[in-house]
């Protein structure tokens, strides 16, 4: 009985974690909805952009990601980009590394990524990257006193077991032992995350008037807009400059226009695979209809619709069927048109 009753649970626990973390992708990723152009703050491309400019806006936002990561141990006022290439042959492709490279004082390095959407294994990622960096530093012949520290420092939204780990709006790691002592003064590799979900809860105990000028930021990652306060501070005016900086440059912005559009397609399918039987996800969708499953569903199909097309399809996707939800994701893909994309969805 123990065990058939545990078993009912968890699987009651994972249906519920599916359903909410699909609503908290459709809130998020249902930016701007009434503009056909955005894109949202966190985008990788523009978040590269920002941050490998050597005007006095990027340079400040780098060199300010780059103190956290350092858990303030250092003022940092000068940062050089070592990967500052954005490639415009690489239109359309998802796996552009968007990551910042900086180095500052004598070669330390730091890298700064934003990962939309967390998955388990990044964690295997983050910390291959930061070994494979530190290895880069040893050419032949030289001696391990040349290795300068790694820093790291990822933006994310975690969830589930991760966001409980990292329940601290910044999060710095550094091997300990058992006892909680460092294994050496100096590091090599430390590593920082930044679980923008947090922010949310900082603002609810301490008012948005009352939040510093990092929160205030992580505030604009989150929500995709400034937190209503006179003062926004002198991060979200950076950004905020940056941002229209590349709407100017056309290139960048139709990079990231189509970047965001095949996160969304990306986000949306792997969303929706996680309920592998048909019959489970027909269930899924009935009883979640209430909850928000099927709106945060129907709410990504909107926003790549309105990306693509420009149009307003609420009222045609209030009469689509779930089943038809998973083809429309299809076609959006090979349909020029919205008009193409009603047509090959009645036939169908």
């Amino acid at each position: 009985m123990g065990k058939e009753k545990s078993k009912k649970t968890k699987a009651t626990v994972t249906n519920l974690e599916k359903k909410e973390e699909l609503n908290v992708l459709a809130e998020k990723e249902a930016v701007n909805e009434n503009n056909e152009s955005s894109v949202s703050f966190t985008n990788d491309v523009f978040m590269k952009f920002s941050l490998i400019g050597e005007d006095a806006t990027s340079n400040l936002l780098r060199n300010f990601f780059c103190t956290v990561a350092t858990h303030y141990k250092y003022k940092i006022v000068h940062t050089k980009v070592v990967n500052s290439e954005i490639l415009p042959e690489q239109f359309g492709l998802k796996r552009i590394v968007m990551d910042v490279v900086a180095t500052y004082d004598q070669g330390r390095r730091h890298n700064i990524e934003i990962q939309n959407q967390y998955k388990d294994v990044d964690f295997n990622r983050w910390e291959f990257y930061g070994a494979k960096n530190l290895s880069m530093q040893l050419k032949s012949g030289n001696y391990y006193n040349v290795i300068q520290p790694e820093y790291q420092i990822i933006l994310t939204f975690f969830t589930g077991e991760a966001a409980e780990r990292n329940n601290k709006l910044i999060n710095h790691y550094v091997m300990r032992n058992e006892d909680g002592e460092v294994e050496q003064e100096n590091a090599l590799i430390n590593r920082t995350y930044v679980n923008l979900n947090v922010i949310d809860r900082i603002v609810e105990e301490k008012g948005v008037e009352n939040l510093n000028d990092f929160e205030k930021l992580c505030y604009l990652f989150k929500h995709n807009e400034p937190c209503d306060t006179i003062n926004t501070g002198k991060l979200v005016d950076a950004i905020m400059k940056k941002y229209d900086d590349m709407k100017q440059n056309e290139e960048v912005w139709t990079m990231a226009q189509r970047i965001e559009e095949a996160e969304l397609r990306e986000k949306y399918l792997e969303k929706t695979a996680r309920i592998k039987n048909e019959e489970d996800r027909k269930k899924a969708l009935e009883e979640g209809k209430k909850e928000g499953l099927l709106e945060g569903q129907l709410k990504i199909v909107k926003q790549l619709i309105i990306k693509k097309y420009n149009h307003d399809a609420s009222a045609w996707l209030s009469s689509i069927t779930p089943s038809q939800l998973d083809k429309i994701i299809e076609l959006i893909l090979t349909c020029d048109t919205f008009k193409d994309l009603q047509q090959q969805l009645e036939n169908k």
